[in-house]
């Protein structure tokens, strides 16, 4: 979830720290959204939640280049729009060595009538993996939409 929210939301303002900001940014909402999940409507849940997901999401903002975002979201909706359940997409980069994958776990119809996918997601850069969980839904447009709670 936090990744693909990362990926969605970077965009250059010409200063060089969006990634960072966009991360922040992305990743204290999807917190929230994940803290609410687990302990349903719980305020400390919720805080905690944003705190550590802006962390995380900064974290990966400033390590994640503009072609491994691009190559991380081919790879999201790939997995997506053409994979079946279970059945992985991953990307790579030769020279950095940063990598990631997507999943789709679970796919169902909403109670709008909205295609809905949970799905799960890491990404390694520098040696490190970061993991994320959520459940996007696809808009009549044909994007896909993070859900808080679908």
């Amino acid at each position: 979830m936090l990744c693909a929210g990362l990926l969605a939301a970077c965009e250059s303002d010409g200063y060089g720290n969006d990634n960072e900001l966009a991360g922040t940014i992305i990743g204290a909402g999807l917190g929230v959204a994940l803290g609410s999940a687990v302990h349903g409507d719980g305020g400390a849940a919720m805080v905690m939640g944003g705190l550590l997901g802006g962390a995380i999401g900064n974290s990966i903002g400033s390590r994640m280049d503009e072609q491994d975002r691009r190559r991380h979201q081919q790879a999201y909706y790939q997995a997506m729009n053409n994979n079946r359940d279970y059945d992985t997409a991953g990307w790579y980069d030769e020279q950095t060595g940063a990598r990631g994958s997507v999943t789709p776990q679970r796919s169902y119809t909403d109670r709008r009538g909205l295609q809905c996918r949970e799905y799960q997601q890491e990404i390694w850069i520098g040696g490190r993996r970061e993991e994320g969980y959520g459940t996007a839904c696809r808009m009549p447009d044909g994007s896909w939409k993070i859900m808080n709670n679908s």
